[in-house]
C-alpha cells in the first residue's frame, strides 16, 4: 500500500474538494490567476544570498580555527601541522565573506548556478553508492544532502508560483498558490502510517549466520569453563583476581575509552595471563561496541585501541549521514526494501575499516564465533544491553544463555508462583526463536538457529535515533496469556522487539553486571571454601568503565528551592537507581565477599572505576567520529589519571594490576 500513499492523498483532497464545492464552505479565494509580482529586485536578492553564503564559509573559517585551539593553547598533542589549520581557518573567517559576495555578485559563477550543477549529480550518486560518502566526510555528505532537500523545496515552490493553483487545494482556502511542500509532508506522513510492516528496518539475521546456541549455556557452566582455563596460569601462592567489567555508552567515546582501559589492563603486552582473569563484560552502547572490537581483535592477535581507532574515522557514519538524508528519507514514498538502511549502512562501514577484524576472508565475522582465534585461550562473558521500545525491558545480546529471568513473551512477567529462570530481570534472550521475515519454514530455523553478524549485534545496543533507526527482531516464543495475537506457528506466537540504545534505561551497564554477580557470587564463595582454594582464592573485581568527564570540584551549598518547582526538582534529581548508586552497591557487593574471613582464606577484592577527568580542554564528542586530537587527549588522561596514579581511586587500580601481574605471566 505504500507507493499508494500520493494517490490516496490526491484522492482525499480531491473529495474533499467536491464537497467543499457543494456545500459551499469555501469559495474561491482570488481572483483569476496571474503570475506574482516580485517582491525584490535582483540587486537584493542577491545581497542576501552573498551574506547568507558568506556567513557559511566565515563559520567554517571559525570552525577550523576552533579544531586547531587545543593544540595551540593548551599543548595537546595533535595531528602535524596544527598551525595550517588555524591560518587557513583565520584568513577564511576573515575574508571569506568578502569573496563569496563577489562570487554571488558574477551570477554566471555565483552558488545561485554553481549549486545545482554540482549537487543535481552527486546527490544520485551518493543514493545509489552511500559508501562513496566517504570521499566527502560526514560534514560534506550532511551539507550535500540539505543542499539537495533545498533545491526540491525550491522547485516546488518555483512550481507553486509559476503555475495555476489546483482547483482542489484552492476550492479548499488554501490560497492562489499550491502548497506543494505541504502536500508532500502529508503524503510522507501517509506512507509512514501505511507502512507498518517495518520491513526496511529489520535488523539483518540469517540461518546462514547461526547457530544461535550461545557458546556458554548458563553462568555455571561459564564459570566453571573459567576455572578450568585458570590452571594455564598456575604458579606460586597468590590470589586469582576475577574482573568483572561495566562499560557504560558514549558513543564512539565510549568504544574508545573501553578498548583503551581493556588493552591497559588485559592486552597481549601484559603476558597471557591478565586476559584469563577477566571474566564478563557488560556493555551499553558505545561501550558494547568497543567491548565486542577488543574481543575480536585480541582473538586475531591485534590491538583493540587499534581497531577502534579505524572505526571512529568518517566511513561509516558518513555512509549513514547519505542513508538517511538520500533513502531512509524518500524510502516511505517508495516502499523499497532491497536497500541497505543507515543502520546496515554504518554497520558495513565499520566494517570495510576495520577489515580483517569484522570482515574476515570476505566473509561476515558471526556473532556466535566472536573470540575464536588464537590470541584468547579464555573468552570472556560478553553481554551487550539494548533497549526494547515495544515493552520497556532490557534486550541482552550475549555469549551466555539463560539470562533472563522470565522466559516467553511478556519479559516483564511476575515471578508470582514461579521460580525466575535466569538472574536478569526484565530482560530478553532474542537468539531463541529468532529468524528472518522472510523464512517461515520453522523447522529450518528451529534446527539450524538463526544468528547476526558481530557488527550488527554491537550496534543493536547502541542504535541511538536519528542516526541509527530501532532495529526489529522477530522471534517465535512460546505462547503466553501476554504473547498470544497475531502470527501463529505450532503453539508459538511471533513477537516483534524493536531495539534502540541500551542508555534509555540503564546507561552503564552495572545493573545487569550487578545481577550476573549475584549469581556468580554463591559459586565463588564454595569455591573459597573448598581445599583447592587454599593456595589461590578467587577475588573478585568489578572495574567501571566510565568516559563521562567527573568532575573533582567541590558542589556548591544547595540554596532553598522554590516551592512551585520543588517537583520537578525532585524528578529530575532522583538518583537512586543512577550509577553513583549503583557502583555504591557494587562496592558494597565485593567487598562483602572480600570481607569473608571464615571458613575460606580473606581475599582483597574491590570496585575501581577509571573515567576521564574535567579539565581546561575540549571534551571527547559523543557522536561516532573521533578526531585524532580526541583521540590523543582521551589516551594522555588515561595515563596521566590511571597509569601513572592521579585519579582518586588509584591506590584500588594498583592493588588490581599488582594481582594481575603477580604470578603465572613468566
Amino acid at each position: 500500500m505504500v507507493p499508494f500513499a500520493p494517490i490516496i492523498v490526491a484522492l482525499l483532497i480531491a473529495a474533499a474538494a467536491c464537497v467543499a464545492r457543494v456545500a459551499e464552505v469555501a469559495a474561491h479565494t482570488v481572483p483569476p490567476w496571474s503570475p506574482p509580482a516580485a517582491t525584490l529586485d535582483d540587486e537584493t536578492r542577491l545581497l542576501w544570498v552573498g551574506a547568507l553564503a558568506g556567513a557559511v564559509v566565515v563559520a567554517g573559517g571559525l570552525g577550523l580555527v576552533r579544531a586547531a585551539f587545543p593544540p595551540i593553547v593548551l599543548g595537546i598533542e595533535g595531528p602535524g601541522r596544527w598551525w595550517s589549520a588555524a591560518l587557513i581557518g583565520a584568513l577564511t573567517a576573515i575574508f571569506g565573506g568578502f569573496f563569496t559576495q563577489w562570487l554571488v555578485a558574477m551570477a554566471w559563477l555565483g552558488p545561485i548556478t554553481i549549486a545545482p550543477v554540482v549537487i543535481v549529480p552527486i546527490a544520485p550518486w551518493l543514493l545509489v553508492v552511500p559508501s562513496h560518502g566517504a570521499y566527502w566526510t560526514t560534514t560534506g555528505v550532511v551539507a550535500i544532502g540539505f543542499a539537495f532537500l533545498a533545491l526540491v523545496i525550491g522547485l516546488l515552490k518555483w512550481i507553486s508560483r509559476r503555475y495555476p493553483p489546483w482547483d482542489a487545494t484552492d476550492s479548499l482556502g488554501f490560497g492562489r498558490r499550491t502548497p506543494w511542500l505541504a502536500l508532500l509532508g502529508v503524503t510522507w506522513v501517509v506512507a509512514s502510517i501505511l507502512n507498518t510492516d517495518g520491513v526496511y528496518h529489520d535488523a539483518r539475521v540469517s540461518t546462514d549466520l547461526g547457530p544461535s546456541a550461545p557458546r556458554y549455556t548458563d553462568l555455571k557452566s561459564a564459570f566453571d569453563t573459567w576455572l578450568g582455563a585458570q590452571d594455564q596460569c598456575a604458579g606460586a601462592a597468590g590470589q586469582v583476581p576475577m574482573v568483572l567489567v561495566a562499560a557504560s555508552g558514549g558513543g564512539i567515546r565510549a568504544a574508545y575509552w573501553t578498548a583503551v582501559t581493556l588493552d591497559a589492563l588485559f592486552g597481549s603486552q601484559r603476558g597471557k595471563c591478565p586476559a584469563l582473569r577477566l571474566f564478563a563484560v557488560s556493555g551499553v552502547s558505545g561501550g558494547s561496541v568497543g567491548a565486542t572490537a577488543w574481543v575480536a581483535a585480541m582473538a586475531a592477535g591485534k590491538r583493540g585501541t587499534g581497531v577502534v581507532k579505524e572505526m571512529s574515522k568518517d566511513h561509516g557514519l558518513a555512509a549513514a549521514a547519505a542513508g538517511l538524508l538520500l533513502r531512509d528519507l524518500i524510502q516511505p514514498f517508495t516502499g523499497i526494501t532491497t536497500w541497505r538502511d543507515r543502520a546496515a549502512l554504518l554497520e558495513d562501514g565499520w566494517t570495510e575499516s576495520v577489515g580483517g577484524i569484522f570482515d574476515p576472508a570476505k566473509s561476515p565475522l558471526k556473532w556466535s564465533a566472536v573470540g575464536n582465534g588464537h590470541g584468547l585461550a579464555w573468552v570472556p562473558l560478553l553481554v551487550l544491553n539494548a533497549s526494547s521500545v515495544t515493552d520497556g525491558c532490557r534486550v541482552l545480546v550475549a555469549n551466555v544463555g539463560a539470562l533472563p529471568a522470565a522466559t516467553g513473551g511478556d519479559c516483564g512477567a511476575s515471578p508470582l508462583g514461579q521460580r525466575p529462570a535466569g538472574p536478569v530481570s526484565a530482560s530478553i534472550d532474542p537468539f531463541p526463536g529468532l529468524h528472518e521475515r522472510t523464512d517461515t519454514n520453522a523447522a529450518k530455523w528451529n534446527s539450524l538457529g538463526t544468528g547476526m553478524r558481530a557488527v550488527t549485534a554491537a550496534l543493536l545496543s547502541a542504535r541511538f535515533p536519528i542516526i541509527s533507526p530501532s532495529g526489529a527482531l522477530l522471534r517465535w516464543v512460546p505462547d503466553t496469556p501476554s504473547s498470544k495475537g497475531g502470527n501463529q506457528v505450532a503453539n508459538k506466537s511471533q513477537v516483534i522487539t524493536y531495539d534502540v540504545d541500551g542508555g534509555y534505561y540503564e546507561n552503564s551497564g552495572l545493573l545487569t553486571l550487578l545481577q550476573i554477580w549475584a549469581a556468580i557470587d554463591p559459586l565463588v564463595r564454595e569455591h573459597n571454601q573448598s581445599t583447592r582454594a587454599n593456595d589461590h582464592p578467587i577475588s573478585p573485581w568489578i572495574v567501571v568503565v566510565d568516559n563521562h568527564y567527573r568532575s573533582n570540584a567541590k558542589a556548591a551549598q544547595p540554596r532553598r528551592p522554590l516551592e512551585l518547582v520543588a517537583p520537578l526538582s525532585a524528578l529530575s534529581n532522583n538518583r537512586i537507581l543512577g550509577q553513583t548508586a549503583l557502583e555504591q552497591t557494587a562496592a558494597l557487593a565485593v567487598r562483602a565477599e572480600g570481607d569473608r574471613v571464615s571458613p575460606g582464606p580473606k581475599t582483597t577484592g574491590g570496585m575501581v572505576v577509571i573515567a576521564p577527568t574535567m579539565e581546561p580542554s575540549v571534551a571527547a564528542p559523543l557522536g561516532w567520529v573521533l578526531s585524532e586530537t580526541s583521540r590523543s587527549d582521551m589516551n594522555n588522561q588515561f595515563k596521566a589519571r590511571h597509569l601513572l596514579n592521579e585519579s582518586p581511586g588509584a591506590s584500588g587500580l594498583r592493588e588490581l594490576l599488582r594481582q594481575l601481574d603477580s604470578w603465572g605471566n613468566s
